[in-house]
């Protein structure tokens, strides 16, 4: 229910998938990295270096009412014209818009911080391990991964190149396993999410943006 008692409105999954459809991967993407054994092995020997007892603080953006709510509206709609199947204009993001965006969702908030480089999205994350097994309970990854965006025959595709924690590079014998996985294979499980991205041509990270385009 939100604020004003009302029902939320028919179809907010999709605007909700809309708006965090990059942000919410790149913490399972971080997150794919300790599914994997060899890094868990990695990490629980080494828990001192590669977590923290807790939380770092991440930039916070300060932006204008006016520039939120434009930025929401935009969004809305945008999302509103997909999942109508009317014609929509490429929803196109700033890291600016994506943090102000991240900054409004809980399930992120305080959790990630992006940038664009190029093609590149960057970012600083800071994430509770508890989830990923015992071995983790209070302890934070606070560290920062480099992730490749885009898609291919219907089907989102995230890789990532690069993740150091705590300022340490993950050695490479455990990232080679990791740049060649797609860490987005799991919003294909997802029905609602796999309903979402058949109404999407492509999202991709071009010109310091990331750019949704609409079927």
């Amino acid at each position: 229910m939100s604020h004003d008692g009302t029902q939320p409105k028919k179809g907010g999954c999709f605007k909700k998938f809309c708006i965090g459809c990059l942000t919410v991967l790149v913490l399972m993407a971080v997150g794919s990295f300790f599914a994997y054994r060899g890094a868990k092995t990695l990490v629980t020997k080494m828990t001192a270096n590669y977590t923290a007892a807790s939380p770092a603080e991440l930039p916070a953006v300060q932006v204008p009412d006016a520039e939120r709510d434009a930025l929401a509206q935009r969004v809305a709609s945008f999302a509103k014209a997909v999942r109508e199947g009317l014609p929509a204009p490429d929803l196109a993001l700033t890291a600016r818009d994506l943090n102000v965006l991240i900054q409004n969702e809980p399930a992120v908030s305080n959790k990630l911080h992006v940038a664009i480089d190029g093609d590149r999205i960057q970012s600083d994350v800071s994430i509770p391990l508890e989830d990923f097994g015992g071995y983790f309970k209070g302890r934070w990854l606070n560290g920062s991964a480099s992730f490749r965006v885009d898609t291919a025959a219907g089907r989102l595709l995230v890789f990532m190149d690069s993740l150091s924690v705590r300022g340490k590079a993950v050695p490479d014998q455990f990232m080679a396993a990791i740049r060649s996985k797609n860490l987005a294979e799991k919003a294909f499980e997802n029905p609602k999410s796999a309903e979402v991205l058949q109404k999407i041509d492509s999202i991709a990270v071009r010109d310091g943006k990331l750019v949704i385009k609409a079927k």
